[in-house]
């Protein structure tokens, strides 16, 4: 146990200081360190969303059958779902945004000197100033505040860590940022203009179809 706490301890002082997150890892090594880091948010989840559970279900304890039932699927629904996002979805959307960071940091600018890892391992970082702290969305208000501002906040450590990952300028960091975003916002429109056109002519042949001929 007091392992798991030290290696929590050690990831919050690398998302507290994300200039200093130099260690060159491999994608497996930081695969490792993220599920370790994930273990003291995923228990911290897990017991605060069984708190709130128990507690809507105590509340719907009045109607007969129903609090009982609300809290059983409360509970498989808080844990499936931390399993899911913390140790499946996560860990697969570091190496993707890794690859997509490293398409245009590495490969088109020639700016990202150590390799896909590296920019695997600056994405880990970044993602987990936001893990580090999941738990507290089951505070009413504030918590989604908190998290929402270590969002913001998880930018920044990306950038600091891609560049010392890299031994990159943080303009360089944020320009490669800033490069995917656009792409994304375009890649986004075009998908969306893509499906409002296909169902303006689905529409279209539908009023066609069912119109009348002399």
């Amino acid at each position: 146990m007091t392992a798991i706490i030290d290696d929590f301890k050690i990831g919050l002082d690398a998302v507290f200081h994300p200039s200093k997150n130099n260690k060159q890892m491999s994608i497996g090594q930081t695969l490792g360190m993220y599920y370790k880091f994930s273990v003291v948010p995923f228990v911290l989840f897990i017991v605060l969303g069984l708190i709130v559970t128990t507690v809507l279900g105590s509340v719907l304890s009045a109607i007969p059958g129903v609090g009982g039932l609300a809290t059983g699927l409360g509970a498989v629904f808080i844990v499936v779902g931390a399993i899911m996002y913390l140790w499946i979805a996560i860990p697969i959307g570091i190496i993707i945004d890794g690859i997509l960071y490293y398409l245009v940091g590495g490969v088109v600018f020639k700016w990202f000197k150590n390799g896909l890892s590296g920019t695997v391992t600056g994405v880990a970082y970044s993602v987990m100033t936001i893990v580090g702290f999941i738990w507290l969305i089951f505070i009413p208000v504030i918590g989604w505040l908190i998290v929402g501002l270590l969002g913001l906040y998880s930018l920044w450590v990306l950038w600091n860590s891609l560049a010392a990952q890299h031994k990159a300028t943080l303009a360089q960091a944020f320009i490669v940022w800033l490069v995917w975003v656009i792409v994304a916002g375009i890649l986004y429109f075009a998908v969306f203009a893509a499906a409002l056109g296909a169902v303006g002519a689905l529409g279209g042949a539908g009023a066609l179809g069912t119109g009348s001929y002399p």
